[in-house]
């Protein structure tokens, strides 16, 4: 039984980063034949990171209230995919706005969700969470590599196609999703105010906002960076390429690492490693070192998002789990990472290579506030007033 639903839950982490691996690297190429300047293309990509800074906080905390995790992952991602189906019909900035607006109004709080419901179910049962995320990286990295083939062989109009086809294959792994239901307590009041009362979580927020962040001038200049410095098409999906192998080596054998050295230490870890990433990156144009400097992402990304993971796991109560989550995704991937591409692209006009030093600094920053994070201190944040526990229901495992 504990197999089996391990294996749903796979198969919505390996849907959800098959969607985000059409999405990120080719939905801006179809944009463009739809005749989107890259001034429209850019505001649209911020749109994205807009919309998860203001719902998935505010959808969390809503399905914290009623305990039905699953429920909202199947209706946001059946409103995902209505959303992309109706861009066949339309052209224009305006209209391609609004439906953008629609679809990742739902797909926001999709990601967070979910990895609410796995880290519950991580800890209730005794999965390893990191051999369930692995599959995320999987999807991204097959997905990706047969979309540009795709758009090799047959052009522009195969995207929209491909990115609905995503997000159907999510919907269906949401309906597959077991039938879990976190406990709920009554008279309960807590919202996001509970967590910016937290001394420890706020600075946890601010270091693994101020990490992430450091990865969005590689995510956004990085290919361009590299070509500017001779390399090989070829070369530069080398690089990309061995990033994600080792994230998924990484979720597959990380949880021993945070067993022996606790997340705290793990998430310092990840800061430094982040550090010495962006550093060699803007120094040198060797593709051995590049290699062994992509490799850092397993702790860069993986172990970093792992140790965010065990440590919201751990130190927040189940029933509040969907709402830290959303506040966690808001800041890390919302905040963090919109200001950033938006303060790399000026940036990198000025700086060019020397952008990665700053991204260097910033990610020593967000470990410096690690260094702050006492585990004696961090007390668990609960529901305020509660009358009754909270815990895990499996309604329906089957």
């Amino acid at each position: 039984m504990n197999n089996f639903i391990k294996t749903r839950l796979s198969l919505i982490y390996f849907s959800m980063f098959a969607f985000i691996g059409i999405h990120m690297p080719f939905w801006p190429v179809w944009l463009k034949s739809k005749g989107i300047s890259p001034s429209g293309i850019a505001a649209l990509t911020a749109l994205s990171f807009a919309l998860k800074i203001v719902f998935t906080p505010m959808v969390s905390k809503a399905v914290d209230r009623s305990g039905q995790r699953r429920q909202a992952i199947i209706l946001l991602a059946f409103g995902l995919l209505a959303g992309f189906l109706l861009f066949f019909g339309v052209d224009g900035f305006l209209p391609i706005l609004l439906l953008t607006t629609l679809s990742f109004a739902c797909w926001s709080p999709i990601m967070s969700l979910s990895e609410s419901l796995t880290t519950v179910m991580a800890q209730e049962r005794g999965f390893d969470y990191g051999k369930i995320r692995l599959w995320g990286s999987v999807g991204f990295m097959v997905v990706a590599i047969f979309s540009g083939k795709l758009l090799e062989r047959y052009a522009e109009p195969v995207l929209l196609w491909s990115i609905c086809g995503a997000a159907g294959l999510l919907f269906a792994s949401a309906c597959l999703l077991p039938r879990v239901q976190v406990v709920t307590v009554k008279n309960a009041k807590a919202g996001a105010g509970v967590f910016f009362q937290s001394k420890w979580f706020v600075v946890f927020l601010i270091a693994t906002t101020l990490i992430q962040g450091s990865h969005a001038a590689y995510y956004t200049f990085g290919s361009i960076h590299w070509r500017g410095m001779g390399l090989s098409d070829q070369s530069i999906g080398i690089l990309w390429g061995a990033c994600v192998a080792v994230e998924v080596v990484f979720f597959a054998f990380g949880k021993a690492l945070l067993g022996r050295l606790g997340a705290i230490n793990v998430l310092i870890l990840g800061g430094i490693a982040a550090a010495i990433r962006w550093a060699v990156i803007g120094a040198t144009d060797s593709m051995v070192l590049l290699l062994l400097a992509q490799c850092l992402h397993a702790l860069s990304f993986g172990a970093g998002h792992f140790a965010a993971m065990r440590i919201i796991t751990e130190k927040v109560d189940a029933s509040l789990s969907s709402t830290a989550q959303g506040i966690y995704s808001a800041f890390s991937m919302g905040i963090g990472m919109g200001v950033v591409v938006l303060a790399s692209g000026p940036m990198y006009s000025a700086l060019q290579g020397s952008t990665f030093y700053v991204m260097s600094v910033l990610s020593l920053i967000g470990m410096a506030c690690v260094l702050l994070l006492k585990p004696s201190q961090m007390h668990k944040i609960v529901q305020p007033d509660a009358e009754a526990p909270t815990g895990l229901e499996m309604k329906d495992a089957a």
